[in-house]
């Protein structure tokens, strides 16, 4: 997930400077004049991209990933080892609770320390529900006991979880929805001056400090929106 996450942020990277680049070449105006501005509006589609992509694999996860655990626990159940146990959760669940499941499988067949691979699966979901069934699986590991059992009262603590997420959710869907509103109120402004007065973005545009001031603001616009964002989504 990271992997991929990284190569959506160096494409977008790219194609901001080749855009702003592009744009800056046809009006013949030195990139130095808005290199700030461009930077800080690049980085901030950046954020809101990677956030986006970020937020997408980690609800899709959660999603499924309480019934896999119970898979998990109904093969340790019936005798089969962890290793056996992940692997075969790993063909009755979805994506991308199948993918990290048989990635951790394949691990310890390779001869891979059990810790070594429950925490580099941790890293890449980046998840507390996802780090408590490792810590579940590595203290059972040390000390013994009824791992099935307690899977089971895992999976149960994870689906209160997921239903506490979607009650703060819904109690905060007017903030989010506030949010969004104000922050397309900029772009629904400037589209309209676009259809009533275009020659007035134009030429603001190819001024140099007018750009740099459109940048700038498109730049905050955004930064805006990640800070709001974050300020109404539960982090538990």
């Amino acid at each position: 997930m990271n992997v991929c996450v990284d190569r959506v942020g160096r494409w977008t990277i790219g194609w901001v400077f080749v855009v702003l680049g592009v744009a800056e070449m046809a009006v013949g105006v030195s990139p130095l004049l808005s290199s700030g501005p461009a930077i800080v509006a690049g980085a901030a589609v950046l954020l809101v991209l990677r956030r986006m992509f970020i937020q997408r694999y980690q609800t899709a996860f959660l999603n499924t990933f309480a019934d896999a655990i119970d898979q998990v626990s109904r093969g340790v159940q019936a005798g089969l080892p962890v290793p056996e146990a992940l692997r075969a959760a790993s063909e009755e669940s979805q994506e991308p609770v199948r993918s990290e499941l048989r990635n951790i499988s394949d691990s310890l067949a390779l001869g891979i320390d059990f810790q070594t691979a429950l925490d580099d699966a941790s890293e890449r979901i980046g998840l507390p529900d996802f780090r408590f069934f490792a810590i579940t699986l590595l203290v059972q590991r040390e000390t013994g006991g009824q791992l099935a059992e307690t899977l089971n009262n895992l999976s149960a603590v994870l689906r209160k979880r997921k239903e506490l997420r979607q009650k703060v959710k819904t109690m905060t869907a007017e903030g989010r929805l506030t949010a969004k509103i104000i922050g397309a109120i900029p772009f629904v402004v400037v589209g309209a001056l676009m259809l009533i007065s275009p020659d007035y973005i134009f030429t603001t545009w190819a001024n140099p400090t007018g750009r740099m001031f459109l940048l700038l603001a498109f730049g905050m616009v955004m930064f805006g929106i990640v800070v709001v964002n974050r300020m109404t989504k539960p982090r538990f």
